[in-house]
């Protein structure tokens, strides 16, 4: 399977529809400072830069290292990735974001309010707040078809890893 210029395209209108809907439906303009909460892997992030240009600054966090490793490699003058988490935004200056947003990651937070709190802290005046959410308790179309095809065999019998990998990666026997 190759992967052609219109999965590009697609994975670019959808990384530009996620940007809107988490920046509250106006992107960034020019020098704009944005914080990515739980930034996993950074493509949002890294989206979102080239909104900001130059002259804007985009940090991504997020609680997992490896996530962090990998956004790493996205970095450039204005993006940066650190580890950190929604409750404990404290080394961060209050006042220094235009806009903080938390893309598909508000609905795991079991407590919402400090996050909400830190959120708001690290606002400038007449800065904005984007969430985009889904409900773990009511899953969409694709977790829904990734849950009942990872049921099937053979992937039935890889469970989820500890480490927030899906599956591990298993060498498969040859066939005779």
């Amino acid at each position: 399977m190759r992967y052609a210029a219109a999965d590009a395209d697609d994975d670019a209108r959808r990384s530009s529809d996620s940007a809107r809907r988490a920046l509250g439906g106006a992107p960034p303009g020019p020098a704009v400072v944005v914080l990515d909460v739980g930034s996993g892997t950074g493509l949002l992030a890294e989206h979102v830069a080239g909104l900001v240009g130059p002259t804007g600054k985009v940090l991504g966090i997020d609680p997992l290292p490896l996530r962090v490793q990998i956004a790493q490699q996205k970095a450039k003058a204005n993006l940066s990735f650190q580890v950190g988490n929604a409750y404990a935004l404290d080394g961060l200056p209050s006042g220094s974001f235009d806009v903080v947003y938390l893309n598909a990651v508000f609905h795991w937070l079991p407590e919402k309010t400090e996050s909400l709190r830190q959120s708001h802290r690290l606002l400038k005046p007449g800065g904005r707040i984007g969430l985009t959410t889904g409900a773990k308790d009511h899953p969409n179309r694709l977790q829904a078809i990734k849950r009942e095809v990872l049921s099937r065999e053979p992937y039935a019998r890889y469970p989820e890893s500890r480490d927030g990998r899906l599956f591990a990666i298993a060498h498969k026997p040859a066939s005779h």
